[in-house]
């Protein structure tokens, strides 16, 4: 089930897909003067479970994107 929060200016939330990506790219290409990464990276994005992606959406265009990392981090005792 995908997550997906509406605001009352109908902004909504919700997670990427594989079929965001097109839009994505051509929206965003020149965001960082031609050195984005999100075209050669978006595939293993949505293939690996540790990256969550969402997409903000207005008026039926996806407007902004975020790409969390889940990372685990295991501690150790350094006075065992």
């Amino acid at each position: 089930m995908a997550l997906v929060k509406e605001y009352a200016d109908g902004f909504v939330v919700r997670e990427a897909t594989p079929e965001d990506k097109d839009e994505l790219c051509t929206s965003f290409n020149n965001v960082y003067g031609g050195m984005d990464y999100v075209e050669q990276m978006y595939d293993h994005y949505m293939e690996n479970p540790k990256y969550h992606c969402f997409v903000g959406v207005l008026d039926g265009k996806i407007v902004s994107s975020v790409y969390i990392l889940i990372k685990t981090v295991v501690l150790t005792s350094l006075f065992n």
